[in-house]
């Protein structure tokens, strides 16, 4: 945490807290050892006091049994006893003989059982040792857990600081960035603005740049945004931006909550809202950012946050995400994907031709235009086959632009054009496009969207194109394409 920041605050703050970070890991490291070591010593102590309960429980069995022998032994001997044992040798011989024999077999006995009796108290001796030793062990391990638990607590306590402190120092980094937001670098400005070259660029799906990335890394990405744009008729915006959250943001949320944030998230691109904020767009792909501070970065904004970024040059307040579906191609034969120009600040994307009517058709165009997009000059001849143009009359078709050639549109890329009657599309040219022309060609800047809609699912001509701007010129066209393009209109848009 200090890419960026000014050297006071990193300094002062920033590297004092990462030692602190590092110093609690340390001990959270040995602490965690140091668990390990008593868990298993007291799974040995449990494993040894288990040992010795089944040894106690033997032996106070065999305590009971002996004590059972000892009852029926001198049982016999008082019975034995009290029978008088006086006999007439030798006319008492037999009885006399029988009488010592059952005397020296009640002593046997006798000296069997006081040899068990023997046996069981060096047996109870040696369980009172071990019972004294699991004492001492019990106690030890009682007395290391108690410290353990201590030092837990206190480590506890030192982190509960530390998010405060990260809380805190997140409100300064947030403060900082927001000051260099507002006042950028004039280096940084002016790199921002891209390349400056002269001519209209000619866009390949290999080649072509995405909007605020090369097409490598973009392509898929813009892909993504344009398919829900199109879906939602949303006017997003396809440059990546870098977001920071507002200090006051930072400020609210939870100790433990703001510990899991980090001040900065990039998204990939922004969706305008009516109230003049943005939203950031996120592709859902099995690789999307699912961090723990992307996480709790988004949740403070779904909380009523707010975080701030910088679009074309200028800063805007984003306060919640979008989530949109990953580019997928494995539904249209005709998707080859998108393609792009790039001029820094201005764009155009191409959306990726689909299957209409058994033909790959071009499905609409996004721009971002100025003064770079303008191109002068008569408009090269055109003549590549288009599906549908040969079913209009020779004297009344068109190779229909969706970017217009002199905004900077591809005079070659298919995805840039549809069939239309040529009547239709001059009537597109003079009240939708020529607007958007003379506007660049004095410096503005102009957002467009065209989108051709294909009313007959058995036809692969566009029924009518919808044409809509925003920025220096505002308006909303449809242009039907007929024989002398009837219907057409346009209105102011907002």
């Amino acid at each position: 945490m200090s890419g960026g920041l000014p050297s006071d605050i990193v300094l002062k703050d920033v590297i004092p807290y990462n030692n602190k970070v590092k110093e609690l890991e340390r001990r959270k490291t040995e602490l965690t050892t140091e668990k390990q070591s008593l868990t298993k010593k007291a799974a040995k102590v449990n494993s040894q006091t288990d040992t010795y309960n089944t040894k106690d429980a033997t032996c106070a069995a065999r305590v009971k049994a002996h004590n059972s022998k000892m009852d029926a032994y001198e049982a016999k001997v008082d019975a034995w006893n009290s029978t008088s044992h006086d006999y007439v040798v030798p006319e008492q011989r037999a009885a006399y003989e029988a009488a010592v024999a059952e005397k020296e077999k009640l002593d046997a006995e006798g000296v069997a059982l006081h040899q068990e009796t023997a046996s069981i108290n060096a047996e109870q001796k040696q369980l009172d040792v071990e019972e004294a030793q699991l004492g001492v062990e019990q106690a030890e391990l009682t007395t290391e857990m108690t410290d353990h638990n201590a030092q837990v607590a206190t480590w506890t306590s030192d982190q509960q600081q530390l998010e405060t402190q990260h809380q805190q120092l997140l409100v300064e980094i947030a403060t900082a960035l927001q000051d260099q937001l507002d006042t950028p670098p004039t280096q940084a400005t002016s790199m921002a603005q891209g390349g400056d070259a002269t001519g209209p660029l000619e866009p390949t799906a290999q080649a072509a740049q995405a909007p605020g990335g090369d097409a490598t890394s973009r392509a898929g990405q813009v892909a993504s945004i344009s398919y829900y744009a199109v879906k939602n008729k949303a006017p997003v915006k396809f440059q990546p931006v870098v977001a920071q959250l507002s200090p006051s943001t930072i400020s609210k949320q939870s100790a433990s909550a703001a510990a899991q944030l980090a001040p900065t998230a990039t998204y990939d691109g922004l969706l305008p809202e009516e109230n003049g904020h943005y939203k950031a767009i996120e592709i859902q792909t099995s690789t999307a950012n699912t961090s723990q501070g992307r996480t709790a970065f988004n949740n403070a904004l779904a909380h009523g946050g707010q975080a701030t970024a910088r679009l074309n040059g200028r800063p805007v307040v984003i306060d919640g995400t979008v989530t949109v579906p990953a580019d997928d191609r494995t539904k249209d034969r005709c998707n080859k994907g998108p393609s792009f120009t790039d001029r820094g600040i201005f764009y155009i994307v191409y959306l990726p031709l689909h299957e209409q009517a058994g033909a790959c058709v071009a499905s609409g165009a996004f721009a971002q235009l100025g003064l770079r997009n303008y191109t002068n000059g008569k408009r090269p001849r055109l003549g590549f086959p288009l599906p549908g143009l040969t079913t209009l009359p020779l004297d009344n078709r068109a190779r229909g632009h969706l970017i217009g050639y002199a905004m900077g549109g591809s005079n070659k890329d298919t995805r840039n054009f549809v069939p239309l009657y040529q009547q239709a599309n001059q009537w597109m040219y003079t009240h939708a496009e020529d607007p958007v022309v003379k506007a660049i060609k004095a410096g503005g800047s102009v957002y467009v969207e065209a989108y051709p809609r294909y009313g007959d699912p058995d036809s692969v001509l566009p029924t009518s194109i919808d044409y809509d701007t925003q920025g220096d010129v505002q308006e909303e066209c449809v242009i039907k394409n007929n024989p002398t393009g009837a219907g057409s209109h346009c209105r102011k848009g907002s």
